[in-house]
């Protein structure tokens, strides 16, 4: 039982982890901003490629939040790199407990990815 109200377990203050979420609701298919699994996000980044076509090789900014945009455009396009960049708009506001932020940061090379507040 997952208590919705004031001081309840489900609240816009609160990450829950994909255990957690697993637990409260064992069938049904959690999307939840940076729990998606790697066979939806490899689905994800097909979809992109096809949408994009080919990238030349270089250094792009990408719009960031849970960091599901970045990993899939990583996915499919290795000789390029990926820097995110937070706090652009709704969507975009770095949340210091995403689960994919270790990811996002060394898939930007080693941390020095953009940041704007």
């Amino acid at each position: 039982m997952v208590e919705i109200a004031p001081g309840g377990d489900l609240s816009t203050g609160r990450w829950w982890t994909a255990p957690e979420i697993a637990r409260a609701w064992p069938h049904l298919f959690d999307a939840t901003s940076g729990h998606l699994a790697f066979p939806v996000m490899a689905a994800v980044a097909d979809a992109l490629r096809v949408d994009l076509g080919e990238l030349p090789a270089g250094t792009y900014s990408v719009p960031t939040g849970s960091g599901e945009t970045l990993v899939c455009l990583s996915m499919v396009y290795p000789a390029c790199r990926f820097l995110p960049v937070y706090g652009i708009g709704q969507g975009t506001q770095f949340e210091p407990r995403a689960p994919l932020n270790g990811l996002v940061q060394a898939l930007a090379a080693g941390g020095d990815a953009a940041k704007v507040s």
